[in-house]
């Protein structure tokens, strides 16, 4: 939805109307903060529940990763690029940092 709200600034940089429906929420209006130079801001997700996984390969540029030992690293990256393709991304969309 940030990323909807970023990109509902016209080329010449005015607002225009928004509207989204989702399964948490619904919103409506116009966003009076102007997009940034950059298109959008980096968007970073941290955790390693579940939830945080599939949040981070739904929409994260950038998961936050803590893994005691190099297996659970290498575990936890196959997982979330692997689960990138079901929401339409490519493996180099994410960026992991540990």
């Amino acid at each position: 939805t940030a990323r909807e709200l970023w990109d509902s600034w016209t080329p010449e940089g005015g607002p225009r109307p928004f509207a989204h429906r989702g399964r948490h929420f619904d919103i409506a209006g116009e966003f009076t903060v102007p997009r940034p130079p950059q298109g959008h801001p980096v968007v970073i997700q941290a955790g390693d529940s579940e939830e945080e996984r599939e949040s981070a390969a739904a929409s994260a540029d950038v998961v936050l990763t803590r893994p005691r030992t190099l297996r659970d690293a290498q575990a936890f990256y196959a997982d979330v690029k692997g689960r990138l393709a079901r929401h339409g991304r490519a493996p180099g969309d994410l960026r992991i940092l540990q």
